[in-house]
């Protein structure tokens, strides 16, 4: 079965932001993994935009319940009409996850994802709270930590590593 890693960040994230998530999307892509996400604008957007540049199967579950919402390089779009509830799905439908910048819905993100102990992976250098909380536990249960990787490639082959492990 495909791993699922599900690319989290900002809605309106920076220049540099946007070319890590689409380098992101791109190295998920090639190596054969599904990418999941919030399927909006911002850092969603340029992630499915690189994935589908290599040919990679990106699914968006949108807050709405309007697929138009959508951005244009989803391949799936799941429109879940439940707002930031949604957040919790793409956590459950993810093997790993990989912070690009991010706000207050990436912290949320982030969160949820530590209490079901997903692997956490923050793209260093690409600001928000991918950087505010990058190689921390998130409270004093240290349930995981949340690693850092420098660069897109190291990004997706770091949670692919923390994949295999949890598997064994």
């Amino acid at each position: 079965m495909k791993k699922v890693i599900f690319v989290a960040g900002s809605h309106q994230a920076s220049e540099t932001s946007m070319k890590l998530a689409e380098e992101t999307g791109r190295e998920i892509a090639k190596k054969d993994c599904i990418l999941i996400c919030g399927g909006l604008s911002g850092v969603m957007k340029t992630s499915c935009k690189g994935n589908k540049e290599e040919n990679g199967i990106s699914i968006c579950v949108i807050p709405s319940s309007e697929k138009p919402d959508a951005n244009e390089f989803c391949s799936i779009i799941i429109p879940s009409g439940i707002g930031f509830a949604r957040n919790f799905i793409l956590v459950n439908s993810a093997d790993a996850v990989i912070l690009v910048e991010g706000q207050a819905g990436t912290f949320m993100e982030a969160l949820a994802s530590y209490i079901q102990k997903k692997p956490i992976i923050a793209l260093s250098g690409s600001g928000g709270t991918a950087d505010k909380i990058k190689n921390t536990f998130l409270d004093d249960t240290k349930r995981i930590k949340i690693l850092s990787a420098s660069s897109p490639k190291e990004a997706v082959e770091l949670a692919l590593k923390k994949i295999e492990e949890n598997q064994k």
